[in-house]
């Protein structure tokens, strides 16, 4: 594979968006199909996202690897997945079949995404174009929020794409929409709202290089020591109404835009990820949920420090402290309990019988292995008595038939769905068909098919055809029956016939 010419060297902290303008502008613009083709590989619109891919291609003809450690968004990410997702990210990130990178990462299921925007510093654009001749793009600048610059402390400009475009599939830096309106700084805020920002920027870049920490930091369960150091468990348990109280109390300290208009959204008055964000599970959560959880609890930068390097303090627990610890019991109380267990759960759910509160205190592992291995059979208690249903219905449809029968004028096709419709009832009446065997013998003994329904079209076409005094030709019979495309033989029709 040939490597390109002029490719530029990549700054510190730049996103691969800032690489592929940079290299476009330097090989003279030709056009923007071509430079995708001669980087990627293929014409792809990824280049423009914070987490790109095709970039084994990108490293191959480049000569620089390393693109995904240092200019993308992953290492945000990473703390908060498996070793099995994260392995799964990278590689589509380097593969040509990026689809599911997003969903693998909790981005989709965050709902964040429609507050993606492009965003810079303008003093870290001054001290780029003083070290380096050019501005650039921050990885930094471009997490889920981050709203003021981890470096100056100054609120970031705010880029978004053209309704032309879209997808930010525009090549160009950040000098180059000095003064458009392209460009928009976030409008002043109260003094909280920025000290909020500022702290969270802070922790959020940290915990972007400190991925490593930051794993160790999930995997002791250290938010379960932030909320007892603020005085939000007792008696080891997570006092819920006191935790979301102060959560929805802090969103004042917090704009009502972007972001964190979502994150503090009430739900039936409530704020319901926090205590989510504390239950252990498998799936990956969006890391600004983390992040805004430690700023919410006073967690600053020092004290995020502080409390990685000693981890002792937080790590001495070995279970979740929203668990209740197993107190001891005698063996023959326990015995007792288990043996009165059996007996009752034989008849009733677990949780009806009387021990089961105790049991789940005291011997909570025999509790769910034995609950476990003698699985009972889901019991469906049918709110409708089907066989008085299958009777009524049953002499519905022979009164129903009988009334189709008996319409005036031309006759009516006996099928479900006039049935139904004469009852005025659902088409899904009948559809419990084992539960209703009478009420199917019924219909399927009426029921009519095209043959059927067109001897009895052609019985009553001669009929009126007789008052009418007109002859019963077979023209004149298919013609007033309306018979299109005949199921009848010749000698069927002929019985008709004058």
């Amino acid at each position: 594979m040939a490597s390109v010419l002029m490719f530029p060297t990549p700054f510190p902290d730049e996103t691969i968006t800032s690489l592929v303008t940079r290299y476009h502008q330097m090989s003279g613009g030709v056009g923007l199909r071509r430079t995708l083709v001669e980087l990627f590989g293929a014409v792809t619109k990824s280049y423009a996202s914070e987490l790109p891919c095709y970039l084994t291609h990108l490293e191959a003809v480049s000569g620089y690897t390393g693109l995904v450690d240092n200019h993308t968004l992953l290492p945000y990410f990473e703390p908060f997945l498996s070793a099995e997702k994260a392995k799964r990210a990278r590689e589509l990130m380097q593969s040509r079949h990026p689809l599911g990178l997003k969903l693998e990462l909790g981005i989709t299921a965050a709902g964040f995404e429609k507050y993606r925007c492009r965003r810079y510093c303008p003093r870290c654009m001054a001290v780029d174009f003083a070290v380096c001749g050019v501005s650039y793009w921050h990885v930094c600048h471009q997490a889920a929020g981050v709203h003021v610059c981890p470096k100056h402390h100054c609120y970031l400009h705010r880029v978004l794409a053209e309704p032309n475009t879209g997808d930010f599939n525009q090549l160009f830096l950040p000098s180059d929409i000095i003064g458009c309106e392209a460009g928009n700084a976030i409008r002043s805020r109260s003094e909280v709202h920025f000290s909020r920002l500022a702290e969270l920027a802070d922790i959020i870049d940290w915990g972007r290089c400190n991925r490593q920490s930051i794993a160790r930091l999930l995997k002791d369960d250290y938010l379960h020591f932030v909320i007892n150091r603020a005085g939000l468990i007792s008696k080891g348990r997570v006092c819920a109404s006191r935790l979301e109280e102060h959560f929805i109390k802090s969103s004042s300290d917090y704009p009502s835009e972007y972001e964190f208009k979502k994150l503090f959204e009430l739900h039936h008055g409530r704020v319901v990820w926090p205590l989510d964000l504390l239950r252990r599970r498998k799936s990956s959560h969006h890391p600004i949920l983390f992040y805004t959880f430690l700023n919410c609890l006073d967690i600053d930068l020092k004290c995020l420090i502080e409390d990685c390097s000693d981890s002792v303090k937080y790590n001495s627990s070995t279970k979740p402290p929203t668990l209740i610890e197993p107190m001891e019991a005698s063996g023959i109380e326990r015995n007792a309990r288990r043996k009165s267990f059996r007996i009752a759960y034989a008849d009733v759910p677990a949780k009806d019988t009387g021990d089961y509160t105790w049991l789940y205190r005291h011997d909570r592992y025999w509790l769910q292995s034995y609950i476990s291995g003698h699985r009972k059979e889901a019991v469906v208690r049918d709110l409708v008595d089907w066989t008085e249903r299958d009777c009524e219905l049953a002499e519905s449809v022979c009164s129903a038939v009988a009334e189709i029968s008996a319409m005036p004028g031309p006759p009516v096709q006996i099928s479900l769905a006039t049935i139904c419709r004469v009852l005025s009832v659902p088409p899904d009446t009948f559809r419990h068909q084992h539960k209703l065997p009478q009420s199917m013998k019924a219909i399927k003994a009426n029921l009519e098919n095209r043959h059927d329904f067109q001897i009895r079209k052609l019985a009553w076409a001669a009929s009126a055809l007789n008052i009418e005094n007109i002859s019963r030709t077979k023209s004149n019979l298919l013609r007033k029956s309306n018979i299109r495309v005949s199921y009848l033989t010749e000698e069927e029709i002929s019985r008709f016939m004058s």
